[in-house]
């Protein structure tokens, strides 16, 4: 890399200049790497998009991670309307999208009121269908203190890691910087 002093500011047309420029000579492609699809809440269904991958698909793109935002969001399955039954189907039909387009599905889930106040994630501390845990491969749980929010620290721990041991009680702590987009600046294990 190199370092510059920019004595002024920099234009968003000088930006984008740049960041095509350094696409061109070390991405080596005119594809686009990252395609981006917004949609409000409960509007958009497993089925839509399980259709815009094979959309994305015939035109050459195939996608390594799809994230959706908080799937329990997500529209219910035509015909169903029983909220325990449309979250596991949801999930259900968002394992076979992984499954299909052998692609990370990485996405949220809500936590029950029980979650704010202890120290560390738990099986026990999701809402809604606690069936979610037989559809994912992996699950992690999210904790921060007040303290901890303040030195921009987070911990992590596994709660479900298929076909893998894992001990649910241990935790990762990772020092993050958010406004940098650098989630992880250094990371160790506690017990």
């Amino acid at each position: 890399y190199k370092v510059r002093k920019y004595t002024e500011g920099i234009s968003k047309q000088a930006c984008w200049d740049a960041c095509k420029e350094f696409i061109r000579i070390n991405v080596r492609t005119n594809q686009p790497l990252l395609n981006l699809s917004t949609h409000s809440a409960k509007t958009l269904s497993v089925k839509k998009i399980d259709s815009e991958l094979e959309a994305l698909a015939r035109k050459g793109f195939l996608a390594d991670i799809v994230i959706v935002d908080y799937s329990d969001e997500l529209a219910p399955p035509i015909g169903m309307k029983e909220p325990l039954h449309i979250i596991e189907e949801n999930w259900s039909q968002l394992r076979a999208v992984s499954t299909k387009w052998h692609c990370l599905l990485a996405t949220a889930t809500q936590a029950n009121a029980a979650s704010f106040k202890a120290r560390r994630m738990s099986k026990s501390h999701f809402s809604g269908n606690q069936l979610k845990f037989a559809k994912v491969t992996a699950m992690i749980g999210l904790g921060q203190t007040e303290e901890e929010k303040k030195f921009g620290i987070i911990r992590k721990n596994i709660l479900k890691l298929h076909d893998e041991e894992f001990q649910e009680g241990k935790e990762v702590h990772v020092a993050q910087c958010l406004a940098l987009g650098n989630p992880c600046v250094r990371s160790c294990f506690a017990t």
